[in-house]
């Protein structure tokens, strides 16, 4: 559901937590009123899909394509660290404590973009590593992705449909190599699956296609 009382005690853990001291804190529990402060986002039927409840579910399970487009340098790798001070690392140590209490097998990514912060990063990798959990920062793997600058990224934090697409396939093809996952494709009772992936397949089409166009606009301009 849209409001649920786990949503609104974490909402409030955070403001707690972020010194918001003085502030009205009523409007960020009211997410068409402030919406990370970006009111345009208003206009987007996106945001107002799933007062429809018959679609909370979504047939693209979460996902978002991002159809935007923009030129980037292709960020250089560094091994610099960032103090542990800078790092809110009694958070992360909370979330490794409940991974090892409740046995959960994790893998912590972070997604390939084009501003990165590798001091934080590779900080944040270490306090993981550490503990004995694996941790992929998709950043050291570009070129096995085969992630191009040039077409795949939408903005300075996102890959568009383009890269969201190399960075799955190379996902799926890590986890099948390095993990002992079933295979569930044809069997019975995963007709529901393989109906939303025949949609999926149209909507795919489409994605691009858009993307491709938004590149073409961009290299007019």
């Amino acid at each position: 559901p849209v409001w649920s009382f786990i949503r609104a005690k974490g909402l409030g853990y955070y403001l707690k937590t972020h010194g918001v001291s003085g502030t009205d804190v009523v409007p960020y529990y009211i997410d068409l009123i402030r919406y990370h402060a970006n009111t345009e986002n208003l206009a987007s039927y996106i945001n107002w899909e799933y007062l429809n409840k018959k679609n909370i579910r979504g047939n693209y399970k979460g996902f978002e394509p991002l159809l935007d487009h923009m030129s980037a340098a292709k960020p250089v790798v560094s091994e610099e660290r960032s103090p542990r001070s800078d790092l809110r690392v009694e958070d992360i140590e909370r979330i490794l404590d409940h991974c090892e209490k409740e046995n959960i097998n994790v893998i912590f990514t972070i997604s390939p973009r084009d501003n990165v912060v590798w001091g934080v990063d590779n900080t944040m990798g270490d306090i993981i590593t550490e503990r004995g959990f694996v941790f992929m920062d998709l950043n050291r793997y570009y070129d096995d992705m085969g992630l191009d600058f040039d077409t795949d990224i939408a903005n300075k934090g996102h890959v568009n449909y383009l890269g969201a697409q190399k960075y799955t396939r190379f996902m799926a093809e890590y986890l099948k190599n390095n993990y002992d996952l079933p295979d569930h494709r044809n069997e019975e009772g995963y007709d529901e699956w393989r109906n939303l992936y025949e949609d999926y397949k149209g909507a795919q089409y489409v994605w691009c296609q858009n993307v491709m166009d938004n590149m073409t606009e961009d290299e007019l301009q």
